[in-house]
């Protein structure tokens, strides 16, 4: 990741809610939300991050109070009120960035605050199941690349 980006560190992580164990499995009428926590609100867990982090980021989850990056994900009321969200234009897509980190008390750490900026953007996709889905995500990246 960092190598496309030049960023000195990289990471991914997704919307979703968290989960509770199951124990003895499912009974057999449970529907696919069966191991969600009821009223559990959603939260980002990273999942990905380029080697030099990924012990400090990899299975970290951030909750929606934590930090800026709900902001972007909030609906555009929220969004309207963070000046660090730049809305899509000039071919990028909606971004959240901060240009020095340590100066911004809201933003949220793992370890010890490094100087340097954050950018977070808002990707989302129906679904990449299908192969359609997945051409037609190609070749949207090949075109925003172009």
């Amino acid at each position: 990741m960092t190598e496309f980006t030049g960023a000195s560190a990289c990471y991914v992580g997704f919307v979703t809610k968290p989960i509770k164990g199951i124990k003895n499995g499912l009974a057999e009428d449970a529907d696919e939300n069966a191991h969600h926590i009821v009223g559990a609100k959603q939260e980002i867990q990273f999942q990905y991050s380029s080697e030099n982090c990924k012990d400090v980021m990899k299975d970290k989850i951030l909750l929606q109070e934590e930090g800026v990056t709900y902001d972007l994900i909030n609906d555009e009321k929220t969004n309207a009120t963070n000046k660090n969200i730049t809305d899509a234009k000039d071919g990028l897509p909606k971004h959240l960035f901060i240009e020095e980190v340590v100066r911004d008390k809201s933003v949220k750490y793992y370890q010890v605050p490094k100087l340097g900026s954050y950018m977070a953007m808002k990707l989302e996709y129906q679904t990449c199941l299908f192969e359609e889905a997945y051409e037609a995500a190609v070749a949207n990246y090949s075109e925003v690349n172009e």
